[in-house]
């Protein structure tokens, strides 16, 4: 799936691992990605989690899509 994701890989998202409904990703912070408050911008945050439950919830099983989702931001991105 991770394969064909090219806004995923376009922002930099790496595949760590995926397997058996849990996944780990990650993503460099670059310029672009920070707001007026010199931090990253939630949108990429949210989208690298996003990107994550997406690769988990594929690991195994049928194909699936996410029907909603929240997050809770306790400290800055950096």
């Amino acid at each position: 799936m991770f394969a064909a994701d090219p806004a995923s890989r376009g922002l930099g998202i790496e595949l760590v691992e995926a397997a058996d409904g849990a996944a780990v990703a990650r993503m460099r912070v670059t310029d672009t990605m920070i707001n007026g408050h010199a931090i990253a911008h939630g949108g990429f945050v949210f989208l690298l989690a996003d990107t994550a439950f997406a690769l988990a919830c594929n690991s195994w099983g049928p194909a699936t899509v996410a029907a909603g989702g929240e997050i809770s931001f306790v400290r800055p991105a950096r």
